[in-house]
Order: structure tokens, then C-alpha cells, then sequence
């Protein structure tokens, strides 16, 4: 991760612990970039989980796969993080909720659902740039 990315995450830490912000779990893709984004992320929020890393948040999979992947291992909770790359994060924003607004790296989206991710069953709540 670069120095700018650091600062980024930095910045996006202090605005979340503002808020309270407490995931209940956190999955990321397992490549380096990612990795290293969600340790800095938890680390600078303080929050403390285990993360789990799952191939279906490497950039060119299906986001039903990510869907089917993610199927038992958040019942129950209120609040995921998802750290994952451009493209996918785009076609997870259109398969959801039915978003074409352009994400780039570093964005991070606040995504609302009444049960599990699905299609069509997401609303973007916010879009928080770096």
C-alpha cells in the first residue's frame, strides 16, 4: 500500500470511529492490496476481527458467487465490510442496487439490506470517497 493509500484509509478510519462504526464481521480478497487494506482499516479503527478471506472477492468473479459465498457466514449480522477491487465492486453495485454510479479505488459504499445480499435487494445508502 502507498503512502496515499495509508493517509486514505487514515482519514476514512477517523470519520468511521466518529460514527461508531463496529462490523460484525469482515471479508476481504485475499490479494496483497486488499489484505493490507483491511488490517490498516481495523487496525485504525481499533476494531478487532478475525478476517476472513474469500477468492469470490477477487476482481473477476461473479457476484453471485461472492452471494453464495457469503451464504451462513452472516446470519445475523448487522453491519459486514467487504474489501474488495474495482471491477467487481462496480458489478456489485449494479447487481444489488441497481447502481452505475463509477467506483474507483478506495471508494467505500454503504449498502443497506434486508436480509442477505441479492439482486435488486441492496440500497445505496452512501459513497464515500477517498
Amino acid at each position: 500500500m502507498t503512502g496515499i493509500g495509508v493517509a486514505e484509509i487514515r482519514r476514512l478510519a477517523s470519520r468511521l470511529v466518529d460514527e461508531g462504526w463496529h462490523p460484525d464481521c469482515v471479508f476481504s480478497s485475499p490479494f496483497r492490496r486488499a489484505r493490507e487494506t483491511a488490517q490498516a482499516l481495523l487496525a485504525a479503527t481499533s476494531v478487532h476481527h478475525v478476517i476472513a478471506y474469500l477468492a469470490e472477492l477477487e476482481p473477476e468473479h461473479d457476484p453471485a458467487d461472492l452471494e453464495r459465498a457469503l451464504a451462513g457466514h452472516i446470519e445475523g449480522a448487522d453491519h459486514i465490510l467487504l474489501v474488495t477491487h474495482v471491477p467487481l465492486v462496480n458489478r456489485l453495485a449494479r447487481r444489488w442496487c441497481n447502481s452505475d454510479e463509477p467506483i474507483s479505488t478506495g471508494h467505500l459504499l454503504e449498502i443497506q439490506f434486508d436480509g442477505a445480499p441479492g439482486k435488486g435487494l441492496g440500497k445505496l445508502v452512501e459513497s464515500i470517497e477517498p
